[in-house]
């Protein structure tokens, strides 16, 4: 019997490993903070650049929050990009504050 549910168990376990995870949906409220956070980041990094600065240097050390960590991957693609437009710039950073944002 014990062997039973032991197997049964490390079947349910192997096969919950395989299906694929579905992410949560962000809320209303996380979407609108991603979007604001990422617009107004995505303004100012276009105007550095405007400015002839490589946005990249700005980045002076490893992000601690997930703000610093959305405003960093905007900073070093824009870095890489010569013809990334603001639009594109905020887009970006929006799908990769959506996609970290903290769970809870």
């Amino acid at each position: 019997m014990k062997r039973n549910i032991r197997v049964a168990t490390i079947a349910a376990v192997m096969l919950a490993s395989t299906l694929p995870a579905y992410p949560q949906e962000a809320s209303q409220q996380v979407q609108q903070a991603c979007r604001r956070v990422a617009t107004y980041y995505a303004q100012a990094i276009m105007q550095a650049k405007r400015a002839n600065q490589d946005p990249a240097s700005a980045v002076t050390k490893v992000a601690e929050s997930w703000a610093e960590s959305v405003l960093n991957h905007m900073l070093f693609a824009a870095s890489k990009s010569d013809s990334m437009t603001e639009a594109e710039l905020g887009s970006l950073g929006y799908s990769y504050c959506v996609a970290r944002r903290p769970m809870g």
